[in-house]
């Protein structure tokens, strides 16, 4: 597989992977921007291409944690063991961490009748747990 074909593929999932944990967008970008410079550089020591998902996963990862290491003496970023323990039990992307909250907003904004048709969902509940 090549670059070009990786970064169709993995662009903005990895975008929205890393904006999920990084604050700044500015900072999510130029994260992305190294993921792919580390791909395009290493791609050649992949042996297993059918591993190519987690090891584009753990360059990922790795980015962010090198981020945060990086900026624990600055405010503009504070690193937690946390998050770095968080990001090193990830497995798998999850495109859909999150997620409840931003249809949590879209849901308050629906009519009344139509809020609460969603909220008492069986399906809404056992996903979010959410109840007003």
């Amino acid at each position: 597989m090549e670059v070009n074909q990786i970064y169709k593929e993995f662009n903005q999932l990895l975008f929205n992977y890393i904006a999920a944990r990084v604050k700044d967008r500015n900072d999510a970008e130029d994260i992305l921007q190294e993921v792919f410079i580390k791909i395009s550089s290493k791609l050649d020591t992949l042996t297993n291409r059918e591993k190519l998902k987690s090891w584009i996963y753990s360059i990922t990862r790795n980015a962010i944690i090198d981020y945060y290491r990086k900026n624990a003496n600055n405010k503009k970023a504070e690193l937690t063991d946390k998050i770095i323990d968080e990001a090193l039990g990830e497995t798998e992307f999850d495109a859909t961490k999150g997620l409840e909250k931003c249809l949590k907003k879209f849901i308050q904004k629906l009519p009344k009748e139509y809020c609460e048709i969603i909220i008492d969902s069986e399906s809404w509940g056992t996903v979010t747990g959410w109840k007003d």
